[in-house]
């Protein structure tokens, strides 16, 4: 008995020594998920390797926090490996009193080691930091003063961006963009600048990241959430795009460029989405607005068209070519009718001709008294029924190519209007509607104002259609 106890008793204390071995740092991701291992700092994130040495890698996103491991009992190359993973988890850290309370508990653990005196020589260059107020700004450490004037140079750089873009110029503006977020990566007017010539570029998921990236710091931005509106629509995520221009619309109500996208995402919508509550809501919404937006462009000559707007002589021209358009269509669906009525009388007789040569067919076999089976010849008819047929199939395509015809006429037909209601393409709000800060600060970004009624000097002209509208 004694015997089995001590085997116990050893296998318990290997137990709490593999326990011990294992133990070390742990990487704490956004979604609460703690994981125990030995974690690296990578270019692209952080990397875990588990005891049984299974390696897992997370973005840098991902992460929450890191916690070093505090065992008393390892090999000093483990030790030193603790160490370094101290020095990297506090590389991803801006707050200079949480890294201090981190390499306090480590000096404290390894106090009187080689590890620990090394510790110490780091918590020493934190604390002068600390005692100077530093701050962080990218990967440098810099009194307020300093972050003033640098996150100043990256508002600069980004509004020579802004000028630039503006004039259509986004190749040159690239560079200074790279030189602003490299200065500042949570710039918000350089994010979003960055976002248009990504989208411009139809680099469509790295858009999305960067507009999302500006909607955290700035809430509520009606262009951000415009531009994210389109991107999602691209995307064919058409409930969530509704709900940003839903967004918009309450952060900005009556703002010509986010109503006017508004009456392309409705336009667009399959019908069988229309009765969604997403939609309804937005249709509702887009209601009210539209018709203040109206009252508001209607004093400066301007109506609604569809998704856009034109002068009182332009509207007069297409309601006329619209009207005239429709005079064809109609004579046209006349055509179509009567086209479609033939091909389904076609249909019925080829189908009753058929079922009379099939009969006639299985009538020809019998048999003789003997059991024995013959085959009788085809009557005369039967040839005849068969160049009906035969004539009939031909009638039959022959409707069928007008059909078609009469379809793409009227595709051609409804083209021809100058100007179409819709263009079935949704604009992004471009480098003017970037959030603006001010160097020092202490609010958040200020948003350009959007007038309820911003009409640039093109807005009568046509836009190219890129799908053709609903009749």
């Amino acid at each position: 008995m004694s015997k089995r106890w001590t085997r116990i008793g050893t296998s318990a204390i290997a137990v709490v020594c593999m326990t011990c071995a294992a133990m070390g740092d742990v990487l704490v991701l956004k979604d609460g998920t703690r994981l125990v291992g030995d974690v690296k700092k990578g270019d692209s994130g952080y990397s875990i390797t588990d005891s049984s040495g299974k390696r897992r890698e997370f973005s840098t996103d991902a992460v929450k926090s890191i916690e070093v491991g505090a065992p008393s009992t390892q090999p000093k190359d483990v030790e030193a490996d603790r160490l370094a993973s101290l020095r990297r988890s506090v590389e991803a850290l801006s707050d200079v009193n949480a890294i201090v309370e981190r390499y306090n508990r480590f000096v404290q653990t390894h106090h009187g080691t080689a590890v620990g005196a090394d510790a110490e020589k780091d918590l020493e260059v934190w604390r002068d930091r600390q005692a100077k107020g530093l701050v962080k700004v990218a990967d440098k450490w810099v009194t307020p003063q300093e972050r003033v004037d640098m996150i100043g140079q990256a508002v600069t750089l980004a509004d020579q961006a802004r000028q630039l873009m503006k004039q259509g110029q986004l190749t040159q503006a690239q560079p200074m963009l790279d030189q602003a977020l490299a200065i500042d990566a949570q710039n918000p007017t350089a994010l979003y600048l960055l976002g248009l010539i990504q989208y411009s570029q139809n680099k469509i998921p790295q858009a999305r990241q960067s507009f999302e990236a500006v909607n955290k710091q700035v809430p509520d931005h009606p262009p951000t959430l415009n531009n994210l509106a389109v991107i999602l629509s691209r995307q064919n995520s058409a409930m969530a795009a509704l709900n940003l221009y839903d967004n918009a619309m309450q952060a900005a109500p009556g703002t010509r460029p986010i109503v006017d996208n508004v009456a392309e995402a409705l336009h667009a919508l399959p019908e069988q989405q229309r009765t969604n509550a997403v939609a309804k809501k937005l249709a509702r919404r887009f209601q009210d607005q539209d018709a203040q937006l109206q009252i508001a462009l209607g004093q400066q000559g301007l109506f609604r068209w569809g998704a856009t707007w034109v002068d009182q002589r332009t509207l007069d021209m297409l309601k006329a070519a619209e009207k005239e358009i429709k005079d064809k269509l109609d004579k046209m669906a006349a055509d179509f009718d009567a086209a479609k009525a033939k091909v389904e009388d076609y249909d019925t007789q080829i189908s009753e001709t058929e079922r009379t040569m099939r009969r006639m067919e299985s009538s020809r076999y019998y048999r003789d008294a003997q059991g024995n089976l013959f085959t009788a010849p085809l009557p005369s008819s039967y040839y005849d029924l068969q160049h009906d047929l035969d004539s009939l199939k031909s009638d039959r395509d022959k409707q069928l190519k007008t059909l078609d015809g009469l379809r793409d006429a009227a595709v051609k037909l409804q083209a021809q209007l100058p100007v179409p209601r819709f263009s079935g393409v949704q604009q992004m709000i471009g480098p003017e509607g970037a959030p603006l800060i001010v160097p020092g600060a202490t609010t958040q970004p200020t948003q350009p104002a959007l007038s309820p009624s911003p009409i640039p000097a093109s807005a009568t002209t046509p836009r190219p259609a890129t799908t053709t509208s609903k009749p």
